[in-house]
């Protein structure tokens, strides 16, 4: 069967037509539990769903609660304030080591990247963003970022789906490169080590018999006719300034802060600044939903598993509702279209293939990392397994299993 993500609902549970005149209807859903009242604090209230295809579960209510920063979920778990939560990977051992506590290690279908805001003069270049991506050692990202809990990420989809291509699971960082990209993209070096558009600024100017450094060049420029290329350090007519991205991360997720933290080290060794905005969720969530020049970068993740043509689409095609960095690209939407609508699984895999070689060189979404997701638990909660998920969301997925225990 090939499933979709294409939920079924009743038509009075359909999309309205006109402004919503009122609280949004309780969401509806066929799975083990029903939703019951969002509360005071913001938690969402859920009890069993006693018509459920594989009976009716036995934990009598499930109390969802946002808990945004990793180092306090944590904490809520020790103290018995909630039962389970996703932690860091540095965190497990004194979860192991409790008595009354597990770790529970979850794969999934997710992939995390950076995504190049094309509305960035300089990222429409593809050679600049050929040398970001070919400046990034996953390895070094990975290592840092999810030490026990990932991997490197080379491609946009999970090695978990069939679409992915053990052909492209390759390392390709190449620093050496990414400076001869820039170099011919006009970005020179500065002898600051910075990258700046214009002439070379460590070029000098012959004058009699001296050779005149960068700095007395700019004098001569008005009277000789030739633009001192080292006006290019103080953002003269050559330039606009160093060669700089902003990048966005929320603040709460250990992640991203030490992923940007590796990635801005590594694009300064080959001249480029990196500026990293660490903002709260909700300015996170506004600020990757309408990119803006506000920010060049920020550091996401994307679900493959369930519907790698759709995951795709969505980030990629020119009318992808994810697609936010501005990317379009008329032979990547046909095979976007291709790929979406094949229904032959070998010739799929080979159409995603093609499609993922042809995307590497774009950098427009760079793949950094497929994570594992790590939960803590109370012992009281048992009939938890360690699964495949699309992405932490899906924790619950075999919730109709759970039961409590006597601690």
């Amino acid at each position: 069967a090939r499933l979709t993500r294409i939920a079924i609902l009743p038509a009075r549970d359909g999309p309205a037509t006109g402004e919503p005149s009122g609280p949004p209807a309780p969401p509806v859903g066929t799975g083990p539990y029903r939703f019951v009242r969002s509360r005071e604090d913001g938690s969402l209230e859920f009890a069993p769903h006693a018509a459920y295809h594989l009976g009716s579960p036995s934990i009598p209510r499930i109390i969802l609660t946002r808990i945004a920063d990793d180092a306090e979920r944590a904490r809520a778990v020790a103290h018995g304030q909630v039962d389970l939560a996703p932690i860091r990977p540095e965190e497990t051992g004194p979860f192991r080591r409790r008595s009354n506590t597990w770790v529970v290690r979850m794969l999934t279908g997710a992939w995390r990247g950076m995504p190049l805001n094309m509305q960035h003069p300089a990222l429409q270049d593809i050679r600049v963003r050929q040398a970001i991506d070919l400046s990034l050692d996953r390895q070094e990202i990975v290592a840092a970022a999810l030490p026990s809990a990932g991997r490197p990420a080379y491609q946009p989809m999970s090695p978990l789906s069939f679409a992915f291509s053990a052909k492209l699971d390759e390392p390709y960082a190449d620093p050496g490169r990414a400076r001869e990209l820039l170099d011919q993209a006009g970005w020179f070096t500065s002898d600051r080590g910075l990258r700046y558009r214009g002439r070379n600024p460590k070029t000098q100017v012959a004058f009699g018999t001296a050779a005149l450094p960068p700095r007395d060049a700019v004098a001569l420029a008005s009277a000789s006719g030739t633009a001192g290329a080292a006006a290019a350090e103080e953002g003269g007519p050559d330039s606009d300034g160093p060669l700089t991205l902003k990048l966005l991360v929320p603040r709460d997720d250990t992640f991203r802060l030490r992923a940007a933290e590796v990635i801005r080290a590594q694009l300064r060794r080959v001249g480029i600044l990196v500026e990293i905005d660490a903002v709260d969720a909700a300015a996170y969530a506004s600020g990757t939903a309408s990119m803006d020049d506000r920010y060049d970068a920020w550091i996401g993740e994307w679900d493959s598993l369930l519907d790698p043509g759709g995951s795709l689409y969505r980030e990629f095609h020119t009318d992808g509702r994810e697609n936010r960095t501005g990317y379009s690209n008329a032979t990547m939407d046909r095979m976007l279209d291709l790929c979406r609508g094949a229904t032959d699984k070998t010739a799929a895999k080979d159409l995603y293939e093609r499609l993922m070689e042809n995307l590497r060189p774009e950098a427009v979404v760079l793949p950094l990392a497929y994570p594992e997701t790590l939960f803590a638990a109370r012992t009281r909660v048992a009939g938890l397994r360690e699964s495949v998920i699309d992405d932490v969301s899906g924790f619950s997925r075999n919730a109709w299993r759970w039961h409590l225990e006597d601690e």
